[in-house]
């Protein structure tokens, strides 16, 4: 059975204090964790569309290799979405409008730059 403030005999001002500062602890931690997700995200995002562009430079692979790897991918990821060729190709578009528009890089900490995008 939960123990209310009642129960536990502290003065409400300080249980109230105790309980908001614990509330905005964990708000700040969960916060925190979703930057970090997104983050790593945006890094693997771009470092796949890195991959694919570099491996169809020079080389005579088409529209097939997209496809084939997001078939593998989906495969070996059963459950995890955001792998499906349309995706990959935003991949390589993402990687591509970065580097060339702004010359990002993951080192950089994705910063908004200045001005339009």
């Amino acid at each position: 059975m939960p123990v209310t403030n009642t129960e536990s005999k502290l003065p409400s001002d300080s249980y109230g204090a105790l309980l908001r500062e614990i509330k905005n602890r964990i708000r700040s931690a969960q916060y925190a964790a979703l930057r970090a997700v997104n983050r790593e995200l945006i890094e693997l995002y771009w470092d796949i569309g890195r991959l694919i562009v570099e491996r169809q430079a020079g080389q005579t692979w088409g529209r097939a290799v997209v496809q084939n790897l997001a078939k593998d991918l989906q495969l070996e990821f059963p459950g995890v979405a955001g792998f499906s060729a349309p995706n990959l190709y935003k991949m390589r578009q993402f990687y591509e409008a970065l580097r060339k528009r702004h010359g990002y890089t993951p080192g950089d900490g994705w910063r908004r730059p200045s001005g339009n995008c």
